[in-house]
């Protein structure tokens, strides 16, 4: 472990002292539009909007505009625009959340400015690698989505609570499905082990080659309340009623995607252990286990509710493997309270409520796709019905998707 000096540890210390006088709002900067046209020229014009953000922002909140506009940049199809938004936001991440006495002493010193620097929630860190990861499937790089499938499971792992448990089914998955096709069975037999306490009614096969993956809903949304605003609390994406995904392969019937992920459930839980709000950085979780209106199947609730039983010595390798990755996450160090204290509402707006996938075995060669989407009983939303061609080869695995065809921020030509 890094060894603090005491000349280290006054640095540290004066450092966070600085931030802890700081007072008055950040300005936004001054775009120089001769600069930003520049950095434009070779980008896709419908993306300006977002991809503005990261120059007329303040740099406080950099993360959470390099999410946005990495989501945006994906979901268009511009993806390795995507994928240079989403490594500069995981090397950030990953240098802030260091394993070390160093930065876990800095973070704690400045922990009520924390909301200085954006860095999301646990849920959003997760999501973050979960959707780099799902790039690196694109170009066939198993070895290397695997990787970061398991750094994305340690956001999770690293909670507030407790620092050994992952509940997050999406990305314990992920690495189950990578390592069958890259034929470590070993490591796919411990992923799925732990899978099957979290979704013990999820059914996968050892002959799928294919993964087809949908989006559904908006993002949870985070609000201040109480006296003087200092409560943080999460609240279901607005004005969406799309809570299930089906999909039709080449005309064939309409098969049902399993739900995967309750993203609401992640970000208002903690080791399977639901919480009311976060007053100054520390959860106050529920002393009943009332339904929160979770997505996800009857099992699967009550696997998440007996969650807290679950950790890292019950499913071997999984996390084991993963140790040594430098990842520490935490509500504690990520919510946001300054001088005078108010709960930090920023979170990534284009993120979804809900995730499906169904896996399948597909010949090689193309085929056409079909999805849609149904509402909570069983209604088909045709609005938002949606096809396309893919071609299946070798190294082809994931078809991802999501309900909603827009982007962040309107393009105004």
């Amino acid at each position: 472990m890094l060894f603090i000096d005491k000349f280290k540890f006054a640095s540290i210390t004066i450092g966070a002292l600085l931030l802890l006088t700081a007072c008055g709002g950040t300005p936004k900067p001054t775009v120089d539009e001769t600069q930003f046209a520049t950095y434009m020229s070779n980008k896709p014009q419908e993306l300006e909007p977002s991809i503005r953000k990261l120059f007329s922002e303040p740099k406080k909140d950099i993360v959470k505009y390099e999410l946005q506009a990495a989501m945006d940049a994906y979901h268009a199809g511009y993806y390795e625009l995507s994928k240079r938004y989403f490594d500069r936001v995981l090397d950030n991440l990953e240098s802030y959340y260091a394993d070390t006495d160093g930065a876990t002493a800095a973070r704690s010193l400045w922990h009520e400015e924390g909301r200085k620097d954006f860095k999301g929630e646990s849920y959003e860190r997760v999501m973050a690698f979960y959707y780099r990861g799902l790039l690196y499937l694109r170009e066939g790089d198993l070895e290397n989505a695997r990787a970061v499938f398991k750094t994305a499971s340690l956001q999770d792992a690293f909670a507030e609570e407790e620092q050994n448990r992952c509940d997050f089914a999406l990305v314990v998955y992920m690495q189950a499905f990578t390592s069958r096709l890259n034929n470590d069975m070993s490591l796919y037999e411990d992923a799925m082990y732990a899978l099957n306490i979290l979704r013990p009614d999820f059914k996968d096969s050892l002959d799928t080659n294919f993964l087809f993956i949908a989006d559904t809903g908006k993002s949870p949304r985070k609000v201040a309340d109480g006296k003087g605003h200092w409560q943080l609390k999460y609240r279901r994406g607005k004005k969406f009623t799309d809570v299930k995904a089906e999909v039709s392969v080449d005309g064939g019937e309409f098969k049902r995607m399993y739900t995967m992920e309750d993203i609401f459930w992640q970000a208002t839980s903690r080791g399977g252990r639901v919480f009311d709000k976060i007053l100054k950085g520390k959860a106050e979780f529920r002393s009943t286990s009332e339904s929160i209106g979770s997505t996800l199947s009857k099992a699967s609730t009550i696997a998440m509710v007996a969650a807290p039983l679950f950790n890292a010595s019950s499913v071997g390798n999984v996390q084991g493997a993963a140790a040594g990755l430098a990842v520490l996450g935490g509500v504690a160090s990520i919510i946001a309270m300054n001088a005078n204290p108010h709960a930090d509402v920023r979170y990534w707006n284009n993120l979804p409520d809900t995730v499906h996938v169904l896996p399948m075995k597909l010949k090689k060669g193309k085929h056409n796709i079909s999805y849609r989407y149904l509402d909570k009983n069983g209604n088909i939303l045709p609005e938002l019905s949606s096809s396309k061609s893919i071609e299946v080869t070798k190294k082809s695995y994931i078809d991802w998707t999501r309900s909603r065809e827009q982007l962040s921020y309107k393009y105004k030509k």
